[in-house]
C-alpha cells in the first residue's frame, strides 16, 4: 500500500487532508506531540469524520491510520523515507518547531539514495507559507542537503475551504479522534509546484496559475465571512447563519461576492457563470447552523484583512465597488 504522511493529527489533519489521502488508497501515518490522539490512531487505527449540513451527520470511517510521536525524530525520518506523498497542518507558528524533524526526513530520503521526488502539500493559513517553511528547513541542511532538497523535495500550495465546525460534546465524548467537517470537499493545488508526476488524491485540483485559487480564497470565501461576521455583529446576532439569514445582510454579501467575482473573472479569465456559482455556494455554506459564531468569525476592517483587501482587485479592473461607503 502506498504511503502518506500528514504532519499535524488536527481537524484539518483528520478531518480534510487525512480522509483524501485515506480514500485515495494511502496508508496514513499521522504526527502529532498530542500523545493521546497518537495513542488512539495506533489502538485504533480509523478514527470517525462526521459530514454535515447542520441537519443530520453522515458518518465517513478513516481507515488504514497511525500515528507517530512528534518528538520522536528518527522515526519521523524513517517514515518520510518510505513516503510517497505528505502533508503539513500544523499552524503557521508551528512550522519553526517541525522543520529540523522535516530536516531530518529530507536527510534520510537522500541517505538512502531515494531519487523519486516527494510531494509536500503545504497546509498553512499563511500566503508564501510554502517558500516560508522552504527557509526554515534549509537552516538544517548543508549545502549538498539543500541541493537535494531543492531537486527531490516539492513544497506545494493548496487553497484550503473545507469549514470544520465544532465537534458537538457527545460526538466527542464517544470518540476522541472524531472530527465534523461541511460537505464541500475540494482540494485546489499548485500544479506548477509538484515535481515528477502528479499523486492521484481524490478531490485534488491541481490548477495554474495558482494565484487565482489563492485570491478566490481571500477575495470570495474569507472575505464573505468576514462581512457577513461584522454586518451580523452590528445587528447583535450570535451565529453566521443567523447575520445570513437577515435579508439585508445577504444582500450585501452577494452583492460584494458579485463584484469579487466580476474582478476575478476579468483578472483571470475564468468563467463569470464558474465564479457566481461558487459565490451562491458560499452563501448556502454559509446557511449552516454549525458554522462559526459571529465573534469566532468576525475579522477587523483593517486594510491587511479580506474583506478590505477585497477592494483591490475590484479597484484595479476599473469596477464600480457598492458597498464602499458602509456605515461605521
Amino acid at each position: 500500500m502506498k504511503k502518506a504522511i500528514m504532519y499535524g493529527a488536527g481537524n484539518i489533519g483528520r478531518g480534510f487532508i487525512g480522509q483524501l489521502f485515506s480514500q485515495s488508497g494511502y496508508e496514513v501515518a499521522f504526527i502529532d506531540v498530542n500523545m493521546t490522539v497518537i495513542d488512539r490512531l495506533n489502538a485504533d487505527r480509523e478514527y470517525p469524520v462526521y459530514i454535515t449540513a447542520g441537519d443530520h451527520y453522515d458518518i465517513c470511517p478513516v481507515k488504514n491510520v497511525c500515528g507517530i510521536d512528534g518528538k520522536d525524530v528518527p522515526a519521523i525520518a524513517e517514515a518520510m523515507a518510505e513516503a510517497d506523498v505528505m502533508a503539513t497542518a500544523v499552524g503557521v507558528n508551528i512550522l519553526k518547531f517541525i522543520a529540523a524533524p522535516f530536516a531530518a526526513g529530507v536527510k534520510r530520503r537522500m541517505e538512502k539514495g531515494i531519487e523519486a521526488p516527494l510531494n509536500v502539500i503545504i497546509c498553512e493559513n499563511m500566503i508564501g507559507a510554502d517558500s516560508y517553511f522552504a527557509g526554515l528547513v534549509k537552516q538544517n541542511l548543508d549545502d549538498a542537503e539543500k541541493a537535494y532538497f531543492d531537486s527531490h523535495i516539492a513544497l506545494v500550495e493548496p487553497s484550503i475551504g473545507r469549514m470544520v465546525p465544532a465537534t458537538p460534546k457527545e460526538i466527542a465524548e464517544k470518540n476522541p479522534l472524531a472530527v465534523c467537517v461541511e460537505p464541500y470537499c475540494e482540494l485546489p493545488v499548485d500544479k506548477a509546484a509538484f515535481r515528477g508526476e502528479i499523486p492521484q488524491i481524490k478531490n485534488m485540483v491541481p490548477f495554474a496559475p495558482f494565484d487565482f485559487y489563492i485570491r478566490r480564497k481571500l477575495f470570495m470565501h474569507n472575505m464573505s465571512h468576514a462581512l457577513v461576521a461584522y454586518l451580523g455583529y452590528r445587528k447583535g446576532y450570535t451565529y453566521i447563519w443567523e447575520a445570513v439569514a437577515d435579508p439585508d445582510i445577504r444582500t450585501d454579501a452577494i452583492h460584494a461576492l458579485s463584484e469579487s467575482s466580476c474582478a476575478l473573472s476579468a483578472e483571470y479569465g475564468v468563467p463569470l457563470k464558474d465564479l457566481m456559482s461558487f459565490s451562491a455556494e458560499l452563501i448556502e455554506r454559509s446557511s449552516c447552523r454549525t458554522v462559526d459564531t459571529v465573534p469566532t468569525a468576525y475579522r477587523s476592517f483593517s486594510p491587511g484583512f479580506s474583506t478590505v483587501r477585497s477592494f483591490c482587485p475590484t479597484r484595479n479592473t476599473g469596477l464600480p465597488p457598492r458597498l464602499k461607503n458602509t456605515e461605521t
